[in-house]
This record gives structure tokens, C-alpha cells and sequence, in this order.
């Protein structure tokens, strides 16, 4: 319990940093984590965290033809381009898929007219499709995050530490989700925290890091993937959550074979949507005879007894809050893979329920109910009690420090950096085209002797190349 206490302290720190606030109280929150995640630690013999040493994972043809059209996707929806000029940037990915993934452009027969040559940067060559400067920012930085997922190496683990449902989205990866501790949904991570069913995957880099929205001197791991899974409390039925921020059928089969040796040996997992065709309910390969299923919600099939049946996804996995965003109920994006234990342990034989998420109480007094509609974690009164308005604060993408709108300034790429990171030297003004902007998204002159945007500093390149080779600066 001591070890507890410790990490409930630093669990505080991390709370009081990026809520705004050190007047919180989570002894009722630790009390039911440490009830309700005991079944987890004694699977995994104590251990909060428990590592199964390094894993690699390559994305495959199928997998990167799906991230590249969710790219293109989610570009749509950064681009305010007509549809004729989304359509020829559109053309121009898809005919060189096959070298998205190292950034170069392979084929040259389709350039649109433009000076496109074969072995450019992939995306240095949206600059003739994207006119508008901070949405060309945006499309490249979103290429650049999908790119980052084709060849992944980390240390795969699972864990009930309080810290990583606190990091959940707080990572150096440049991804994020709602539950972010500046999230709408992150009063969501203290909801799945406390309750008795879900278990967090997930492949971390090597060292601790300062990571987003916590304090300077607490370093915790960042996570390149992760995957929060729900299991009953008999381990017979398995739900595997969305995995953010993409998905890896070599990742998800890892996490099925620790599974079935840790937990319970299960039927071949699956995700197919049943369907209900001529009073016969179909997953492609089965047919199941039903007379009277209404389709109210997506139906499965579960093996209880040694008997199939179908039920609604809903009867089997519950809500037991609002603060969480549950992606297997309410997910238009992903359907859960699921599966059954082959010798089931209820021998009440009771139909399974999965209860996702625990009825926490404001971190504050510890009777008020969050209110999800105020994107925080304390109960509406306390938000006024402690004059809390989120409204008025911005995160500094750097430290994660809460700073108000006269503290901070923001790049050229729309990152958001505060007076004390920029005192500290991790931002720099471009005189030459009045921007700010982060160490890696500029260059030093040599000629001038001060650091220039890339953007500018390609404006100057001939000149500077020609300055450091008469210098013997460069070779």
C-alpha cells in the first residue's frame, strides 16, 4: 500500500498540473482502483505494468492501402481547394502509393502539368496542389503522422498503472484522441480506471519522457500504439477496443496469444457484423437460424455452454458512465474484435455483461457528479468554487503548462508555445518572414548568423550553399 501511495502522489502532480488546480481528493478513486484492478495484478503476479519485451511491427499492403485512404480522408477535411483541385492532388497519392511510405514521389508520368520529378519528397510536392500556407502545414504534418506508422519497434505491454490511464492520448507520437487530459472526454480515463473490466495495451518507446499536459519533472512512457481491451469478471468473454492511432493485425494477434496464455484460452477471435437476410442471421461464414431478432443494435455471436448465440452488441457490453467514450458501442469507425473462453469459468451459467466504466465522483469535494458538458474532471460547483473556466486557458505544446492568452504565442504551424519555452530557447522569429517557429522546422545561416524558417531559408540557399562552400564550411 505504501508503493500506492507514492503513485497516488504523483498521480495528484500530474492531476494538479494539468487541471489547474492542487485542491483535489482522490483517495475514493485509488480505493476502488486498487479493488476493482486486483484480478489484472494478480494475473500479471503484482506488476502494475507488465512488459513483454520488444516487438516490432510492419505494416502490410492491405494495412498501408487503408491508412493512406484514411489520409486522404482526413486531408479532405483540412482542405478548402475545389473539388477539381482535391481531385488532382487526390490522383497524384494514389499514383504513388507504393512510395508514400518512404515519402518519394515514383512516378513522374502524372505531374498535372507541374514540375514534379521523380525522387522528390512525396510531400514537399503538395505545395503545387495547396496554395494556402497553414493548410499545406496541416496536410503535410498529417502525411508525416501516417508515414510514422509503416515500421514501428517498441516494448509491448499491459498495464493498470494509474499513470497510464492518465496518458492514455498524452504522448510524443503526434497523435491525440479525446481523452486527452485537455480532452472533452478526459474525465473518461478516471471512469476506466476505476471499473473492474478494462486492461490497457500498448508499445512504448525505450525512455521515459516529458510527455504533454504533464509536470517537467514527472518523465513516463510515451505510447507509439495502444488499445484498451475489457474482459468479465470470470475472464470468459474478451472485447478488443479500438486501436489508436492505427491498426496492426500483428499487434492485435500478439495481445490474443498473451491473452490466451495469461488469462483463458479462447475461440478465434472475430469482428464480422452479423446480418439478418430471409430470418437467417449470417456472419459470412455461419448461418444461425433466428425467427424473431429485431436489429436494434450490431449483433454478435458468443459461445456459452458450448451454444452459439446471437445477441446484441449492447446487451453484452454496458456503459456504466458517461465520461468516457466508449468506441465499441458508439465507434462508426471500428467494430470490436471478440471473442469467448473455449471452458468458460461462470458455472451459473449466466449470460456475460461487460460493465465499461466506473461512476467517479468530482476530484474536488468527491460527491458532485462531472459534468461530461464541461470537459473537465470536477463537478460544475467545484468548477466555480475554484474558478476553473477552461475556456480562457491554452496548453503549451512544449511543457504542457496551462497558460492564459496573453502567455504564450504560436508557431508558424500552429503550435501553441509558452514565454517560458520560448525564454528557454525552444522557439525561434524568422525575421524575414515574421514567423515563429520550433528548432526542427528551421535552419541556421551561416552567412547570416541566426536561424531562418525553412521556408525562408530556401529562399537563401543558393547563397548560403555558395557561401559555406567559399568558407570551407561544407565540402
Amino acid at each position: 500500500m505504501i508503493e500506492y501511495l507514492e503513485i497516488q502522489k504523483l498521480f495528484n502532480k500530474v492531476i494538479a498540473f494539468s487541471q489547474g488546480t492542487d485542491q483535489i481528493n482522490t483517495d475514493k478513486l485509488f480505493q476502488e482502483w486498487s479493488k476493482n484492478k486486483q484480478e489484472f495484478i494478480k494475473i500479471f503476479d503484482g506488476e502494475l505494468i507488465h512488459d513483454f519485451g520488444e516487438f516490432e511491427v510492419s505494416i502490410n499492403e492491405e494495412e498501408q492501402s487503408y491508412l493512406i485512404n484514411d489520409f486522404l480522408d482526413q486531408a479532405a477535411q483540412s482542405m478548402s481547394i475545389s473539388f477539381n483541385d482535391f481531385s488532382d492532388f487526390y490522383q497524384f497519392v494514389c499514383a504513388n502509393k507504393k512510395s508514400f511510405f518512404q515519402n518519394l514521389v515514383s512516378n513522374d508520368s502524372i505531374n498535372f502539368g507541374k514540375p514534379i520529378l521523380k525522387g522528390m519528397k512525396l510531400s514537399k510536392a503538395f505545395k503545387f496542389f495547396i496554395e494556402d500556407k497553414e493548410e499545406l502545414i496541416k496536410v503535410q504534418q498529417l502525411a508525416s503522422k501516417f508515414i510514422q506508422q509503416n515500421k514501428i519497434k517498441g516494448h509491448l505491454c499491459a498495464s493498470v498503472h494509474p499513470l497510464d490511464f492518465l496518458s492514455l492520448s498524452e504522448n510524443t507520437y503526434n497523435w491525440r484522441s479525446c481523452h486527452a487530459l485537455d480532452g472533452e472526454y478526459r474525465a473518461g480515463n478516471l471512469s476506466y480506471m476505476a471499473d473492474k473490466v478494462t486492461l490497457i495495451w500498448y508499445l512504448k518507446g525505450d525512455d521515459d519522457v516529458h510527455l504533454p499536459n504533464f509536470p517537467n519533472d514527472i518523465l513516463w512512457n510515451s505510447k507509439k500504439w495502444r488499445m484498451l481491451c475489457y474482459l468479465d469478471e470470470y475472464f470468459d468473454y474478451c472485447f478488443l477496443g479500438r486501436p489508436y492511432p492505427f491498426n496492426s493485425k500483428d499487434l492485435r494477434d500478439k495481445v490474443i496469444d498473451i491473452l490466451n496464455y495469461y488469462f483463458r484460452s479462447f475461440y478465434p477471435f472475430i469482428n464480422n457484423r452479423i446480418t439478418q437476410f430471409n430470418n437467417k442471421i449470417t456472419t459470412g461464414d455461419t448461418d444461425l437460424s433466428s425467427q424473431n431478432c429485431v436489429l436494434y443494435s450490431p449483433l454478435i455471436k458468443i459461445n456459452t455452454h458450448d451454444k452459439w448465440e446471437v445477441r446484441q452488441l449492447n446487451e453484452v457490453v454496458k456503459d456504466n458512465s458517461q465520461l468516457h467514450y466508449n468506441d465499441i458501442l458508439y465507434s462508426s469507425y471500428y467494430f470490436p474484435y471478440y471473442s469467448s473462453a473455449i471452458k468458460p469459468r461462470n458455472l451459473k451459467n449466466e449470460f456475460p455483461k461487460i460493465t465499461v466504466g466506473s461512476k467517479v465522483k468530482c476530484l474536488h469535494c468527491n460527491s458532485g457528479n462531472i459534468d461530461f458538458g464541461e470537459h473537465s474532471m470536477f463537478c460544475p460547483d467545484c468548477l466555480k468554487s475554484l474558478h476553473l473556466n477552461y475556456e480562457d486557458y491554452f496548453i503549451c505544446d512544449f511543457c504542457g503548462q496551462r497558460v492564459t492568452e496573453d502567455d504564450y504565442i504560436t508557431t508558424y504551424n500552429g503550435n501553441i508555445i509558452c514565454q517560458e519555452c520560448i525564454s528557454a530557447g525552444l522557439a525561434f522569429f524568422c525575421e524575414n518572414c515574421g514567423e515563429w517557429f520550433v528548432e526542427e522546422e528551421g535552419e541556421y545561416s551561416e552567412k547570416y548568423g541566426k536561424m531562418f524558417c525553412k521556408e525562408c531559408f530556401e529562399e537563401i540557399y543558393d547563397e548560403e550553399i555558395e557561401y559555406r562552400k567559399r568558407n570551407g564550411l561544407e565540402d
